[in-house]
């Protein structure tokens, strides 16, 4: 869970207002359905546009589906049907340009940071602060 002073369902504008004009559309995965609500309820107060998933698999197929419409994913890195490795190569499959912020609460693996790299994607260690992740947010999509 994201670590903050204030409860999680105290996203008011204190926390939110140099963020609220976010614009487009955010894909979140992850197998946590309490993370994904979390998430879900941060950005959306933050302006963006939101879709749930809570697997790997359904990610992608909905990527799929979606992918010019969908600016940015959020995505766990240990998911149990697929990892956020194959999840993530899949999606460049389909949109070489993807952009993914990963989240994990487990330190990641020198594979894993190799891929961050070459990739220039994020990478965000739970638990995390709201500001940390709507910070990488706009940084991912302004670039």
């Amino acid at each position: 869970m994201p670590l903050t002073e204030d409860p999680v369902h105290d996203t008011n504008d204190s926390h939110l207002s140099e963020y609220s004009a976010g614009k487009g559309c955010i894909m979140i995965v992850d197998d946590e359905k309490s993370m994904l609500k979390m998430a879900g309820k941060i950005l959306d107060k933050a302006g963006y546009e939101t879709i749930c998933v809570d697997n790997g698999s359904e990610a992608v197929r909905i990527f799929a589906e979606k992918h010019n419409h969908i600016a940015l994913v959020i995505q766990d890195m240990m998911m149990p049907d697929m990892d956020g490795a194959e999840v993530f190569g899949r999606m460049q499959e389909i949109d070489r340009d993807v952009k993914v912020l990963f989240a994990s609460g487990q330190n990641i693996s020198e594979e894993s940071e190799s891929m961050f790299n070459q990739s220039r994607q994020k990478f965000i260690q739970k638990p995390f602060l709201i500001e940390e992740v709507l910070d990488a947010v706009r940084i991912l999509l302004d670039s």
